[in-house]
């Protein structure tokens, strides 16, 4: 690449990041919405070669510093009264303030700096979507740019089951613009311009999403428009192959209704066809998605001898084997440095010494990250937040409340019960992680002030959670 491309593509994008903080600071809502889209966008990146790790910049990256900084000017000038961020606020800020501090004992410093970067930006992203995201105007327009995001990402999956494209433009040493459609030629799975199991946890997500927003459409043609919507991205999550996310999916509404019985009545027809339609959808579309699953968790496969052959042969490095390998290695660690077992291995410290991206479980950076101090600060946050996402049933009859019950479904799936082995922290995967709490904190907050203006409903009686 020449230096005059290189400055043509610096010029490209600082003209890009001027375009969003201009659109952040018009309406500070656009911010939010353009973060969001950005979330699955993985491919182009930026990205640094190390001896043994990778430092990566996405378009995120890019987009979130703009926005904030529009959104924080537009704030400035107004001179209002910022909203109240909701429950979720200290619990991330403690992530944040931890992660910084663990950076002065990260065995490498300026890869622990990257995957703090990666935190720094991802709150900034939460606070942009819960200080804009204000009321159900703020929150339509959220959810429309986040189901726009999940249906582009499925283009490219329906694009990427029968192509492959990639490229690699060389800056300078150790330094490179990387593309890759995570294809079915290459990857065996469908991802689009993510990786598999990530585009599995943005399906599944949407596809709550829509199907709530259906719901309450007047129009019938503009409701079966939802309910497809729906479907296609439910239809296409087979195809990541991702086990988590079907267990994620499935299990998690079923649990949440199993906790919450006064939901159970309202929705549990829909529950009872969501799963007759998942089930189809994995045998007509991808039966040996079966054995896959199957044999990560230690079983043969059943339904497609051959793949189940080629999968055996390779057990130990898929499922619950590989994580487990990573996970002692991180492991072994602490055991040898009682401090660290304490405190934690820093700021990219797993990547550090199990040589993985990340730790594939958004529960165990907490521990790997910051030890058994970040174990007891995740379970005491947790318990409060819990205790405040409390509203009443009747608002479920709202757009709001519907929504905010699809997030909150979505959020149980994919952090409480998927992000048991996946996500990460500081990794760059975790911006996924962050928008599913944005979206539901957003939500959250509407139904909450909505219940203030209605004169201050109590969230006692029937309620979710």
């Amino acid at each position: 690449m020449t230096e005059y491309q290189i400055s043509l593509t610096i010029a490209a994008i600082l003209a890009g990041m001027v375009l969003v903080a201009v659109a952040s600071y018009l309406r500070p809502v656009h911010g939010a919405c353009a973060s969001v889209f950005s979330v699955f966008v993985g491919m182009p990146h930026l990205r640094y070669i190390n001896d043994y790790m990778l430092t990566y910049l996405f378009i995120f990256n890019l987009v979130v510093p703009a926005a904030a900084f529009g959104v924080c000017a537009r704030f400035a000038v107004e001179r209002k009264p910022l909203p109240r961020p909701g429950p979720f606020a200290p619990f991330l800020l403690a992530i944040l303030i931890y992660e910084t501090v663990a950076l002065t004992w990260a065995p490498d410093f300026f890869f622990g700096l990257g995957g703090v970067f990666n935190v720094w930006c991802n709150t900034a992203f939460f606070f942009l979507t819960v200080l804009t995201v204000t009321d159900e105007k703020g929150l339509r327009a959220l959810l429309t740019a986040f189901l726009a995001s999940a249906f582009v990402n499925s283009l490219f999956m329906v694009y990427t089951a029968f192509y492959h494209n990639e490229f690699t433009i060389t800056l300078a040493r150790h330094t490179e613009i990387y593309f890759q459609l995570f294809s079915q030629e290459v990857w065996g799975r469908l991802g689009g311009l993510c990786s598999a199991n990530q585009a599995g946890g943005l399906l599944i997500f949407a596809a709550f999403c829509a199907f709530a927003w259906g719901l309450g459409v007047k129009t019938r043609t503009k409701r079966y428009l939802f309910y497809a919507l729906a479907a296609f991205f439910f239809a296409l999550m087979p195809q990541t192959a991702s086990r988590g996310t079907l267990i994620g999916g499935v299990a998690g509404p079923l649990v949440f209704f199993f906790l919450h019985p006064k939901t159970r009545a309202r929705y549990l027809n829909y529950a009872g066809w969501f799963l007759v339609f998942s089930a189809v959808c994995v045998l007509v579309s991808r039966p040996d998605f079966l054995d896959k699953f199957l044999i990560g968790f230690g079983f043969k496969g059943i339904f497609n001898p051959a793949s189940a052959t080629d999968l055996t042969g390779a057990q130990e490095h898929v499922g619950f084997a590989i994580r487990i390998k990573y996970w002692l290695a991180a492991m072994d660690e602490m055991a040898e440095h009682p401090v660290k077992l304490l405190f934690g291995l820093g700021s990219g410290g797993f990547t550090y010494y199990s040589t993985e991206v990340q730790a594939n479980s958004f529960f165990l950076a907490f521990f790997f990250d910051m030890g058994l101090f970040g174990a007891a600060l995740l379970a005491y946050l947790l318990f409060r937040i819990l205790r405040f996402m409390a509203v009443p049933l009747s608002v479920a009859d709202a757009f709001t409340g519907r929504m905010y019950l699809a997030c909150a479904l979505g959020l149980f799936a994919e952090i409480g019960v998927h992000g048991l082995i996946e996500y990460d922290i500081t990794s760059h995967i975790g911006r996924f992680v962050y928008m599913f709490i944005a979206i539901t904190a957003a939500a959250l907050n509407v139904v909450k002030r909505e219940l203030e203006e209605r004169g201050g409903e109590k969230t006692g009686g029937k309620t979710f959670f």
